[in-house]
């Protein structure tokens, strides 16, 4: 087993952020030809897929880790959309509590297939929510971006922009979540049981 790397986990949370944006696209384009629009629940299924299991496939070289894991967070960050949605719960910024509620519920979940020293369980929740609502912020500015009038080239640099501030995203959630398994640059503490 490797040593858990900080450098590499953010990688991973970034490489896994694109892929989550990737299914996103394809998750929308596919309901969308089968008649299901204007529905989000596959924003959590797409990126806590994409983030997750890119996350995984890191984690399982450093400690054993279940599949379980990916599993937990497609299910922890759709489960609030769904719900919203299928209740109809109007709402103000509907994304932004969704993800934060998702963040709890995947912690939870999550804490259940990682190896992590019982006393840092907790954490796993603490953290997991902190990362997914932090990561989540950058998309609000695109809010601001979307207010500005402009032609030409200006557009092409406000969509770079609004690429840059999505897959910012992956970074932050990277920074935050690594805390679970490497705090202040300590080994994991890996339970014994």
């Amino acid at each position: 087993m490797k040593e858990f790397r900080y450098r590499a986990w953010l990688i991973s949370a970034f490489s896994g952020w694109v892929l989550g944006v990737i299914l996103i696209v394809l998750l929308s384009g596919f309901l969308d030809s089968i008649g299901i629009e204007g529905r989000q629940f596959y924003l959590g299924l797409g990126m806590g897929g994409g983030v997750a299991l890119v996350q995984w496939l890191y984690l399982k070289k450093c400690f054993r880790v279940s599949i379980l894991y990916v599993v937990a967070a497609m299910t922890g960050m759709t489960i609030p959309f769904f719900i919203v949605e299928l209740f109809d719960i109007p709402i103000a910024y509907k994304l932004l509590i969704c993800v934060a509620a998702g963040g709890v519920l995947t912690g939870f979940l999550q804490q259940f297939t990682l190896p992590v020293d019982p006393a840092r369980k907790r954490l796993v929740v603490l953290y997991t929510f902190l990362a997914w609502t932090a990561s989540a912020l950058p998309v609000f500015l695109i809010n601001v971006t979307m207010q500005i009038t402009a032609a030409g080239w200006v557009n092409l640099v406000l969509a770079f922009l609004n690429l840059i501030l999505i897959l910012s995203g992956g970074y932050i959630y990277g920074l935050v979540s690594g805390r679970i398994y490497r705090p202040e640059g300590k080994k994991i503490p890996v339970s014994t049981k």
